[in-house]
């Protein structure tokens, strides 16, 4: 189903605001983001901080000890570590376990909602070994690359923390990233495209405003952002060589499959890079044995081996939520002990210091009710927000303290030329919800249904601004009166009207970074374009240069092994034959690529065009012939619209291609219904040694080959290609996990024929 630009915002506005709903770093994090250097620092305060928190010191103790630093059982306790490794090696150790821990945490609680137990999951265990295996080798690359002034603990976090926006998503859309993994794989894509496709956000989003809405440092937000980009289109400049780091580290833990990447397509081109921080071009071969062991070490440090979260980690989760839990209450009892104005000012702190400026305005909004619930009352509280770049309305509802428990979307009352503003309602405290535009929409955006009579609304005006904001509510009085109410409710309108601008700038700051990497894609398919278009016109005219000098050299050898009985010369003429009919067929292929036949559109079962593809392949070619083909296909009457002949030719290609790769063993075909977008999706697979870092970049490359020489033209699978555009498809190659390539042909499913596409199709079944 194609969804509509306004669902679609509307879609990527919810999971903006699930992620500003997120819980804050913990008060360890905190303190260590805030410790700029080691002068800056009290270096026992900060220490006794780490030791407060046992399984934070046992797992900053592991990581400290790690393989590399030669330190062995020396560093046995955080102050030693300081000593021994420096207090930013120590502080950026303990940041990463508390991150670590904190995600898990998150990623424990989208666990417990009910699945089913065929649903798709993504490999949380596998991603986050990835991260650690990046982390890792990213460290040794900035220690290496000593002249780019990278400090090593820094690579480390950066690479830990690189696809913290791809965990986020999977802790707040647990089954839609899954099945944005399950589509990624099928289709051999990179995961960030049909994350905009199926979420209308990608992780590199999800990331950066996970970043800002931690406070992070810039560097790590940068990275989060731009990592994987080519040198060409990254933006960042202060960053720009950790950036590279974590992209070369990514690249080699993804070719050397260290963990769960999440992506499928081709990881990015790390030599670029090199070339970029003038680092040895075989500095990723040379340091590979020393990133398994690093990695191997931070695995068995961060329990990474098991598929569940360490007991002595969750239990230290378990304290921290009861001591900031027993914070809470303690908080929102003594607010609640104030009365007139001495309450109005507590209450006033107690939300300025819960609220920080920069913060997201569905954050501020939920720091608003749990400051009003103080105030009011503990009962039932919910909100609706009007943004100032939206059409709708944001309807939150919250815990009886004023935690936000659930939101959604609905239009804003009124017709297309008078809609409904909240920024123009009443200024006083209450305002009765007596309007029907009103308790209209309360009624689609309220899940638990109450009772609407019963309710009552604060307004938030938010001054310079087509925005608004209502507190609804239950308490039937309240305990301030006068100036002081009227105080409290200015203090929280300032807020969300900060929290608004800060919102409109991070949106422009998203925009601008999604921009960028469509320009980059539009970028690579207008340089595929020219390369096609320049072949074209190049082959175009080889084919007609050589079409009549072939046609004479074939005539007269045969004329000449007609009238000659002397046997060398009769072998001579049939070998010069033998060489025109070579290049007549090169010439043919040539032809094929610059000017590709108009296909005959038919309706095509899929289980006969494989059947076809199949026999012609064994009839083509030894290997093919005597390979073991196992064909599924998983729907029945699954069709697809295209030309007989010119598919059965790609497919004969792909399956040929297979067989050589690993004659002998099985290769497996599968045919389904791509779920993304309804086409069909036809998969060849072989088991032998996979693709080559070369091949991966040149496979479909006209005249490219790794066989030995004399095998073939290096045509077969550019033909193949070509073939699928021009009835409308794709073709692309993989890597899949376990070994061997993978083709995926995508086809649009059969329709109506017109006249106009009924000619014959031209006889391309000849080996290219």
């Amino acid at each position: 189903m194609v969804r509509s630009p306004e669902s679609e915002r509307r879609q990527v506005e919810l999971i903006l605001a699930q992620i500003d709903a997120l819980p804050t770093l913990s008060p360890v994090a905190a303190r260590l983001l805030s410790v700029g250097s080691a002068e800056d620092a009290d270096i026992d305060e900060v220490v006794k901080l780490i030791e407060s928190d046992p399984s934070l010191t046992a797992t900053l103790l592991g990581l400290c000890r790690k393989s590399t630093t030669g330190l062995g059982t020396k560093v046995d306790s955080v102050k030693r570590a300081v000593v021994l490794l420096g207090f930013e090696a120590v502080r950026t150790a303990a940041l990463s376990a508390v991150v670590f821990e904190q995600m898990q945490e998150q990623s424990e609680h989208a666990d417990r909602a009910p699945r089913e137990a065929d649903e798709p999951r993504v490999d949380r265990v596998g991603l986050w070994k990835h991260a650690a295996a990046v982390a890792c080798a990213a460290e040794i690359i900035a220690a290496e690359a000593s002249h780019l002034r990278v400090p090593p603990e820094r690579a480390f976090i950066a690479g830990l923390l690189h696809d913290i926006g791809r965990v986020v998503l999977e802790s707040i859309l647990p089954r839609a990233t899954a099945r944005v993994a399950s589509l990624a794989e099928r289709r051999a894509e990179e995961s960030a495209s049909v994350e905009r496709k199926v979420l209308g956000i990608d992780h590199f989003s999800a990331g950066e405003r996970l970043a800002a809405r931690w406070e992070l440092p810039v560097f790590l937000s940068s990275v989060i952002a731009q990592h994987s980009r080519s040198p060409g289109t990254t933006t960042v400049v202060e960053d720009r060589a950790l950036v590279g780091i974590v992209t070369c580290a990514k690249a080699m833990c993804r070719d050397r499959h260290l963990g769960w990447s999440g992506d499928f397509g081709t990881p990015p081109d790390a030599m670029l890079w090199l070339r970029e921080l003038e680092l040895p071009e075989a500095l990723l071969e040379e340091i590979g044995p020393r990133v398994l062991e690093a990695t191997a070490d931070r695995w068995s440090v961060l329990r990474l081996d098991d598929q569940t979260t360490p007991e002595m980690l969750a239990d230290a989760v378990t304290v921290a939520n009861q001591r900031l839990a027993t914070m809470n209450r303690a908080l929102l009892d003594r607010t609640a002990e104030s009365a007139g104005r001495g309450k109005a000012l507590r209450a006033i702190a107690a939300f300025q210091s819960s609220w920080r400026q920069g913060q997201g305005a569905i954050e501020t909004i939920e720091k608003v009710v749990a400051s009003a619930a103080a105030v009011l009352g503990e009962g039932y509280w919910a909100a609706v927000h009007q943004s100032a770049t939206s059409r709708d309305w944001q309807v939150f509802e919250f815990t009886k303290r004023g935690k936000l428990v659930r939101s959604t979307a609905v239009e804003r009352p009124g017709d297309a030329e008078r809609r409904l503003s909240l920024a123009h309602l009443s200024e006083s405290g209450d305002v009765p919800l007596r309007t029907p535009e009103i308790l209209a929409a309360l009624r689609d955006g309220l899940e638990s249904k109450p009772d609407l009579d019963q309710l009552r609304a604060i307004s938030l005006s938010i001054e310079g601004m087509d925005a608004g904001t209502l507190l609804l509510h239950d308490r039937s009085s309240r305990p301030l009166q006068g100036d002081s109410w009227v105080a409290l409710k200015n203090v929280w309108s300032a807020a969300v009207r900060e929290a608004e601008a800060a919102d409109t700038t991070r949106r422009a700051s998203e925009q601008q970074s999604e921009l960028t990497r469509a320009l980059e894609d539009a970028r690579d398919q207008l340089s595929r374009a020219a390369v096609m278009t320049m072949l074209g016109g190049l082959t175009a005219g080889a084919a007609h240069e050589l079409g009549t000098p072939l046609a004479v050299a074939k005539g007269r050898s045969q004329r000449l092994l007609a009238s000659t009985r002397d046997d060398a010369v009769s072998a001579d003429a049939k070998a010069i034959v033998a060489a025109v009919e070579r290049m007549d067929e090169l010439v043919s292929n040539l032809r094929l690529l610059a000017e590709p036949p108009t296909p005959k559109t038919d309706p095509l079962d899929v289980d006969e065009l494989l059947r076809d593809a199949v026999g012609h392949a064994a009839e083509r070619s030894e290997p093919a012939g005597h390979a073991q083909v196992k064909t599924r296909v998983m729907e029945e009457d699954l069709t697809v619209t295209g030309d007989r002949k010119l598919l059965t030719a790609s497919l004969s290609e792909l399956i040929q291609n297979a067989a050589e790769a690993a004659p002998g063993p099985q290769i497996e075909i599968t045919a389904e219904r791509d779920a993304l977008d309804g086409r069909v999706l036809i998969s060849v697979r072989d088991f032998g040694p996979g693709l080559s870092a070369r091949a991966r970049k040149h496979a479909f490359d006209p005249f490219f080959s790794e066989k030995p020489a004399g095998r073939r033209t290096g045509l077969g699978l550019t033909r193949a290609r070509r073939l699928v555009e021009v009835q409308g498809g794709e073709l692309s190659l993989q890597s899949p996990p376990g070994g061997g390539v993978r083709a995926v042909v995508l086809m649009p499913v059969a329709a109506a024929v017109t006249d106009e596409q009924a000619g014959e199709s031209p006889d391309v079944l000849r080996a290219a």
